[in-house]
């Protein structure tokens, strides 16, 4: 689950995934520019979290994978998703 997230934030960000590091689910002080991309980031890693605490039932990496996006959509859904995201929760695709 860590290794697709990385994929799809580095596909965000246009770098290499190994440029990711895992601290970041950790310890989220880190800044991104501009602040769209860094709240994208920070969100996506929050749906990796929220997936790992749920212990009520046994997800698999598909749910996860649908997790984001459900969570595209709503934003999408948003008037000011342009102001908060822009297109940057584009590159979510589960089928890719």
């Amino acid at each position: 689950m860590w290794e697709w997230t990385r994929h799809k934030i580095a596909e965000m960000m246009r770098t290499d995934p190994r440029r990711i590091p895992s601290e970041w689910l950790l310890r989220t002080k880190f800044r991104l520019w501009p602040q769209r991309r860094h709240r994208v980031v920070l969100c996506v890693l929050a749906q990796l979290v929220l997936h790992r605490v749920q212990r009520r039932r046994e997800l698999t990496l598909h749910d996860y994978m649908d997790l984001p996006r459900r969570m595209k959509w709503k934003m999408y859904q948003k008037k000011n998703r342009v102001a908060c995201v822009g297109n940057y929760l584009s590159k979510i695709d589960p089928k890719a």
